[in-house]
Formats: structure tokens, C-alpha cells, sequence
């Protein structure tokens, strides 16, 4: 029976290691394909750049024939015609205005665990943003968002946090405090990208306001935990190959020979003191050492 358990153990030993190696390369293969796919799309978008930097080149040429060709237009106008050309240039460059921020607004930010050039990847990180009305109008805080950007091409966004919602109204004078928490991939370990966080409020006109309380590039570190689940797995896999040396060391290695007690010979009661006599009858012990054999009847002789 032992041997028989000792071989379904051997057998588990075995086969165990191999299916935690087996999952964790299928793990790294998969990663690696998630590695390659993301080069692949940066270096796609980087052609892309590319090709609409070449057409920005072939535009700026096209511009200039252009302005060469209005410049001679220009010079058979009358000035009428020409000043009803600006204002409708100015017109098309109002059509999308820049939202900034307000000048009687002041805001802060503050990273309450952390520092602001290196957060951990995958873990909670929380920021303080504080905002004081200055003016003499109310405003109303609406929503803090925040996101990652690529360093080489500030347009690509890499992760899109959730937004934060306040809708708080901030008369004036007054000074609010804001919390909001965001996550970071736990893929980012090991890597630099741009943090932006935008404040978004307005005032009491209607007139809406943005600012970017936060615009820099942040390191992104590996958390090192005391015990996570590939630790895990190799603390199993070398308990797994200790006791197979253990069961190889039992079964195929010889122990020596073993002495052979002899067999113990049981020799009964050698003298009358080791007999306890005192449940005999008194008429059936001989007191004075008389033979035990008993008397022969004698024979008359007729």
C-alpha cells in the first residue's frame, strides 16, 4: 500500500511542475504578443506621422503658390474688398476658440501619497486639487480628467482615466479642496509618460474655463510585493522538487543492512519464590520438604 502511494505522489510530482511551467510560458508568450502588437501600432502610428509630415510639407508649398497667387489678386482689389476679406479670416479663426483658464481663479494640486515624478504602476494613486475663487463672480467646478500620454507624440493617448464629477458651486473668496483617485496599468512598470490632469469649471455667465493642473512626464516603477503569485508558484515548485529527490532517495537507494535481534525464548518460572502460593490450600503445601511423590500402597503378602 505505501508503495503504491509513494508512486501516485511521484506521479503528482511530476506532472504538477510541468503544468505550472507550461501555464507560465503560455503567460510570457502572450505578454510578448502584447508587446510586439504595441510596437507595432506606435511604429504604425509613427509612419503615419510621418506621411501627414510630408503632407504638411506639400501643403506649406501649395500655401505659399497660394499666397503667391492671392498677393497678385490682392494688388487688383480695391481696399473694400480687401478689408471685408480680413474680417472674414478673422471670423474663421473665432469659430474654435481655446478654452483657458480664468484669471480670478487660482488652482493647486497635491499628491497625497506619493511623489509626482515616480508612481507605482497598478496601484491607487491619490491627488488633492484645490481651487479659490479670486473674482467677484461664483463658478461652478465641474469634472477633473485626467490621462497618459506618449511622450513622442503628445496626441496618443496611452490610458484614459475615469472622470471625476464635483458640479460644486465656489462663490467668491472661497477656497475648495477636490479629491480624485486614479489607477495606472500595471503594464506601465519600468516606463516615462506624460500625466496631464485638467480642471474643467465655469462661471455664472455661462463662459466655460479649463486648467491643467498637472502637465508633466511621470515615471512609472513595479511595485515589489513581499509575496505575489509567481513567488508563490516557485516556492511550490521546489518543494514539489524536493520531495521527488526525497522519494528517489527512498526507493532506489540501498539503506544498509539491518541487524537481526534474536528472538527472545520465553524460559517460564525457574524458582518457588516467583510462584505466588497463597491461593493454595494449606493441607495441599508440603510444610516440611517430604518428596512430592506420593506413597506406594504396600502389597500384603498372603
Amino acid at each position: 500500500m505505501f508503495k503504491l502511494l509513494s508512486k501516485c505522489l511521484l506521479l503528482f510530482l511530476i506532472a504538477f511542475p510541468v503544468t505550472i511551467l507550461i501555464g507560465q510560458s503560455g503567460i510570457v508568450v502572450r505578454a510578448a504578443e502584447d508587446e510586439v502588437e504595441g510596437e507595432d501600432e506606435r511604429a504604425g502610428s509613427g509612419a503615419s506621422q510621418t506621411g501627414a509630415d510630408d503632407d504638411d510639407d506639400d501643403d506649406d508649398d501649395t500655401t505659399i503658390e497660394e499666397e503667391k497667387e492671392g498677393e497678385e489678386g490682392e494688388e487688383g482689389k480695391s481696399p473694400a474688398e480687401t478689408a471685408g476679406d480680413e474680417v472674414s479670416g478673422e471670423e474663421e479663426e473665432d469659430e474654435v476658440p481655446e478654452i483657458k483658464p480664468s484669471p480670478d481663479a487660482d488652482t493647486t494640486l497635491l499628491f497625497t501619497k506619493y511623489n509626482e515624478k515616480q508612481l507605482p504602476a497598478g496601484k491607487l494613486a491619490t491627488v488633492l486639487t484645490g481651487f479659490e475663487n479670486t473674482g467677484d463672480k461664483d463658478f461652478i467646478v465641474d469634472n477633473l480628467e485626467a490621462s497618459l500620454r506618449y511622450p513622442q507624440d503628445y496626441s496618443y493617448f496611452i490610458q484614459n482615466f475615469t472622470l471625476g464629477m464635483f458640479d460644486t458651486l465656489v462663490v467668491p473668496g472661497e477656497h475648495r479642496s477636490f479629491l480624485y483617485q486614479f489607477t495606472p496599468g500595471d503594464s506601465l512598470g519600468g516606463r516615462s509618460f506624460i500625466l496631464v490632469i485638467a480642471l474643467n469649471y465655469r462661471n455664472s455667465d455661462g463662459s466655460e474655463f479649463r486648467d491643467a493642473v498637472f502637465n508633466d512626464t511621470v515615471e512609472f516603477y513595479e511595485v515589489d510585493e513581499g509575496l505575489d503569485a509567481e513567488t508563490f508558484f516557485l516556492y511550490i515548485l521546489f518543494a514539489a522538487a524536493l520531495g521527488l529527490v526525497v522519494i528517489l532517495i527512498y526507493n532506489f537507494v540501498p539503506t544498509g543492512s539491518k541487524r537481526k535481534s534474536a528472538p527472545k525464548v520465553e524460559v517460564g518460572t525457574q524458582g518457588d519464590d516467583e510462584v505466588d502460593k497463597s491461593w493454595l490450600p494449606m493441607d495441599h503445601l508440603n510444610a516440611n520438604g517430604a518428596p512430592t511423590r506420593s506413597p506406594r500402597k504396600r502389597k500384603t503378602k498372603n
